[in-house]
């Protein structure tokens, strides 16, 4: 029996096991606590009202997502003004100092954010700038914000607070908003839901090295914890109505408001290199169609089955034929093997790129179409010999077809030229073997484009002989090493 069949056994055995008649209690007894928060809410006791909500919440979520909470969800008030500290602290827990320059040498090598800009500080102000309730998978805990007790404190703030595109339109809202509070804890405490049934951090670090497959994780748990939300939004009490949600139709929601949803966050979302703001969006949007696609075709066990076969690349996320079925196309591993540079560069470590970030840097030179094909990648940073600044990279692409490989080799030189380099420069012609860049090349074989960048010619050349003499590849699995219990 294959894994995912032994999964939709697992999943379907759990969901006979809950019992109607006790759901439909649970379900009432989280409505009266509904009713009890909002009496609160309009009471001005926000604080209790929350702790109603989370109530509710914890009662309703079974019924919705067809999965049973094992034990009550670990709970924490946080002051409003130091949760977004909270945050940042949990942030940089999980990202090691190594792990961020790795990251933050991939999109600088790539030209995705300049060569000046504070990745970190644009992080840490994002996080602190639109704070909301949120889980912990480490702690497993649920964060709630404890608001301000003076009203007049809490008014200026709310005066103060950047305002997104949707209040523009529909106007001012209330100081508390009683449903937005109740659909962001019913998002959160599924979370906690699936941390309970799949240990979601277990499976976060499973992937931290690999920066596709992580967003395309983040997508299946993020995706799964929207689509239950806008379950608890339009009262679909016992999640039947939400599975038969169009994926189709939701896809083309997506692309037609894709281009808007940037303002509809604060300010240094807003201001964000694209990169970023679409790497954060990714899991919620794409993520939500993704699992869309799976309920449609399977109902709630479909997506239980997706934690124990989770999706390994963007590229599945983007298409999610390619992740199950007669079309489904697990994306390469590649192995670069050993990198000898001269003496003096420092070895930043290796990553994934992925479909969905290819897209993003090539989006002037036809993104969606030259990233199409993609079947995986590895990419290697190292810090300059001489310069700290200075990046070198070695990055290694494979495709689906050689028409694939050659169309991404040509609109990654175009994007890589200047607007302004002569004609002359650019090698023009079916699948060039060579191409120049400024500092760099790069070099068809095949189904595979590699990409050198940052060395002396000589240095390029000996590295870039060594990596398609050496690499190796094969297909990528998901290894989940030593689960924690919930």
């Amino acid at each position: 029996m294959s894994l995912l069949a032994v999964a939709f056994s697992v999943a379907l055995a759990a969901a006979a096991a809950q019992d109607p008649p006790e759901l439909a209690r649970q379900v009432s007894a989280g409505l009266e606590m509904i009713r009890a928060g909002d009496t609160l809410a309009d009471a001005g006791k926000y604080n209790e009202a929350q702790i109603r909500y989370h109530e509710a919440m914890e009662q309703i979520l079974p019924s919705v997502r067809d999965l049973p909470f094992r034990h009550p969800v670990k709970r924490d008030e946080t002051p409003r003004e130091q949760l977004g500290k909270v945050l940042v602290d949990e942030w940089e827990k999980e990202v090691t100092p190594e792990k961020f320059r790795r990251d933050e040498a991939t999109w600088k090598s790539l030209g995705l954010i300049p060569a000046d800009f504070d990745l970190k500080a644009a992080y840490v102000k994002l996080l602190s700038e639109e704070v909301a309730a949120f889980y912990d998978p480490k702690t497993k805990t649920m964060h709630l914000i404890r608001e301000p007790e003076n009203g007049e404190a809490a008014q200026a703030r709310d005066a103060a607070k950047p305002k997104g595109l949707l209040e523009l339109i529909m106007g001012p809202q209330p100081k508390f908003d009683k449903e937005g509070s109740r659909i962001v804890i019913a998002h959160e405490l599924t979370h906690a839901l699936g941390d309970q049934h799949f240990d979601l951090d277990a499976m976060l670090t499973a992937v931290k090295h690999d920066d596709d497959a992580a967003l395309a994780l983040s997508a299946l748990i993020e995706g799964d914890a929207t689509l239950t939300m806008m379950a608890v939004a339009q009262a679909d009490w016992t999640g039947t109505q939400i599975v038969d949600m169009p994926a189709q139709g939701l896809s083309r929601l997506v692309r037609w408001f894709g281009p808007f949803l940037p303002m509809m966050g604060g300010t240094t979302a807003r201001n964000s290199p694209p990169v970023m703001y679409q790497s954060l969006l990714f899991p919620y949007v794409n993520g939500l169609v993704f699992c869309a696609n799976l309920t449609n075709a399977g109902g709630w066990p479909a997506l239980d089955a997706a934690y124990k076969n989770p999706p390994l690349s963007t590229e599945q996320i983007l298409h999610p034929e390619k992740y199950a079925g007669p079309l489904a196309d697990p994306p390469t591993a590649i192995d670069l093997g050993t990198i000898r540079t001269p003496e003096g560069w420092t070895d930043l470590g290796r990553n994934c790129i992925g479909e969905l970030t290819m897209r993003i840097l090539l989006a002037r030179h036809g993104g969606n179409a030259a990233a199409a094909g993609w079947d995986g990648d590895t990419i290697a940073l190292f810090a300059g010999k001489d310069d700290p600044k200075r990046l070198g990279m070695i990055w290694l692409t494979t495709w689906d077809t050689e028409d694939d490989a050659s169309h991404f080799a040509a609109s990654l030189q175009k994007y890589f030229s200047p607007p302004d380099a002569p004609a002359a420069e650019i090698v023009n012609g079916p699948e060039p073997k060579h191409r120049p860049i400024p500092d760099g090349f790069v070099r068809t074989s095949g189904k595979d484009v590699l990409i050198v960048r940052g060395f002396d010619a000589e240095t390029a050349k000996t590295l870039a002989d060594n990596v398609m003499r050496n690499h190796t590849k094969r297909e990528k699995t998901f290894r989940m090493a030593n689960p924690s219990k919930s």
